[in-house]
């Protein structure tokens, strides 16, 4: 696993020793999401003394990623294109959709009803069917 020396922004300005770029956890705490440079990593927190990493993804530079509650789908952003994300359903490897905007994101929360984005210009909420 890779160590942080940093934080990574929105435009994908990363630190000359920076290695990840967000951090998040599923809702019911049972799960971590890690972005780095090189992709988005998920791994389960079922044991404390241990870290299971249950997917990994080669997406560059994620500054986003947050994984659905009880499910298989997670949320993507890149700073390769930070105005786009796409939601994967990551066991079956397929995207299910994508979200374009005219600016970048700032961050996102999802639940069963409802993802929820912050752009770099105004606040956006957007209703994702699961």
């Amino acid at each position: 696993m890779e160590t942080t020396e940093g934080a990574g922004t929105a435009a994908g300005a990363y630190g000359p020793g920076l290695r990840f770029g967000c951090a998040s956890f599923k809702q019911d705490s049972t799960s971590l999401a890690l972005g780095t440079r090189t992709g988005y990593r998920l791994f389960s927190l079922t044991m404390v003394e241990k870290l299971d990493c249950i997917h990994e993804s080669e997406t560059p530079d994620v500054y986003i990623v947050e994984r659905l509650f009880s499910s298989s789908l997670v949320a993507v952003v890149s700073a390769t294109t930070p105005q786009r994300m796409n939601i994967y359903h990551f066991k079956k490897g397929t995207e299910i959709c994508n979200y374009s905007y005219p600016t970048a994101f700032s961050l996102s929360q999802l639940n069963r009803q409802r993802l929820v984005v912050c752009l770099k210009s105004p606040f956006t909420s957007t209703t994702s069917k699961t």
